[in-house]
């Protein structure tokens, strides 16, 4: 086979790849013109980014083939940045194949999600692995990183799914891998076995009038759950995302504790960026209380410490920092 024949064969096969595992895509609203993708584990299951979904009491979900849906959180799992979102099967899925032991130096198809759940694909080599807590560990793609793309498959070229795309603490682009995230939901059985939402009737996306090209119109009974979540109360708010981390041996002993929350994005003009809380700092504590476990920051602030200040120790520059953050309440789109 000549050079030319080989290339064209290999291009059919890696577009054959794409078109095969498109299924597996959805797309997650999280902002007016902001999505994240989503991958469909099961038929009323869809896996994303922990990091990068917003506290909400449901979302608009974009499924495979291009029809809308309703999803609620199921899970929150902030050690491996993996949230389970529960949604009415509008899809049958697809098999999902699990891969033999990845390789490093092996390729892999790293997909996102378009806001139409569209397929958009990018080729990467295995560049290496990364330890998550406890003994898991993820792959490391090379590739830059897209936000979009977080939640979204990596997988092989044999089509077979090396597991789901995440931006870890560095920004490297990392690939939960299908063995932990297996692993992650059979912990949780009684939640994933729970029964399914109550059905909602598959919604085409509709095309707005020509007044306002490419804009989406929300079928009305997702457009009237929607009004309900935005109404239903005040949620407290930093403006901070913070990815869980171990620390190195040569920080445990200055923070005393053995891991914390790096700050990997920051609203800007929020509450964390007016305190001076920088990028790359690690959050040890919030009003004494350490953030280094499997708690949520969300879950350490109710509602009623809105318009309060709330106490942040940190690590800077391998030193030891405070700083007072004042908690507002999450703006919509947040």
């Amino acid at each position: 086979m000549n050079g030319a024949a080989f290339l064209a064969q290999f291009s059919d096969a890696l577009a054959d790849r794409v078109a095969e595992a498109a299924p597996m895509l959805a797309a997650v609203r999280i902002a007016a013109g902001r999505h994240v993708s989503a991958l469909l584990w099961r038929a009323d299951l869809l896996l994303t980014a922990e990091l990068s979904l917003p506290a909400q009491d449901s979302y608009t979900v974009v499924m495979p083939g291009g029809f809308l849906g309703a999803a609620t959180l199921a899970v929150r799992h902030p050690a491996l940045n993996l949230a389970v979102l529960r949604v009415a099967a509008l899809t049958p899925g697809v098999p999902i194949r699990a891969p033999a032991e990845p390789r490093i130096g092996a390729l892999a198809i790293a997909l996102a999600a378009s806001a139409e759940a569209t397929p958009e694909a990018r080729l990467a080599m295995i560049s290496g692995e990364q330890r998550l807590a406890g003994n898991e560990t993820a792959l490391l793609l090379d590739l830059p990183a897209h936000a979009s793309q977080d939640g979204g498959p990596a997988i092989g070229p044999d089509g077979t799914l090396l597991g789901m795309i995440t931006t870890n603490a560095a920004g490297q682009v990392q690939v939960l891998p299908h063995r932990t995230i297996q692993q992650a939901l059979t912990g949780r059985a009684a939640i994933m076995a729970a029964a399914p939402l109550a059905a909602i009737a598959p919604q085409p996306i509709l095309r707005s009038a020509p007044s306002t090209p490419g804009a989406l119109a929300m079928p009305a009974p997702l457009a009237a759950e929607l009004r309900r979540t935005r109404n239903s109360g005040p949620r407290a708010w930093l403006g901070a995302a913070l990815q869980p981390i171990s620390l190195p041996d040569q920080l445990r002993g200055i923070a005393g504790q053995d891991s914390g929350r790096k700050v990997v994005r920051l609203s800007p003009r929020g509450p964390a960026d007016r305190a001076g809380l920088r990028l790359g700092d690690i959050v040890l504590a919030l009003d004494g209380q350490s953030v280094g476990g499997t708690q949520s920051i969300r879950a350490m602030l109710g509602p009623e410490r809105i318009g309060s200040e709330a106490e942040v120790r940190m690590l800077r520059e391998g030193r030891l920092a405070h700083i007072r953050v004042m908690v507002l309440s999450e703006p919509l789109g947040e």
